[in-house]
């Protein structure tokens, strides 16, 4: 797994994205794999879940 993927990699990028760091290739990549039908259907699944 990539290590930007779990939660504390993604706060980490998001922060030194914040900070004005050169990570465009995690950003992309993240955004990338957020965008997978497969996500995004496990993301609705989570939701419904808690209402």
């Amino acid at each position: 797994m990539l290590p930007f993927l779990g939660r504390a990699g993604v706060e980490r990028c998001y922060r030194d994205h914040l900070a004005r760091a050169e990570n465009q290739f995690e950003l992309y990549t993240l955004l990338s794999f957020l965008y997978v039908p497969v996500v995004e259907r496990m993301s609705a699944n989570d939701r419904t879940s808690l209402a």
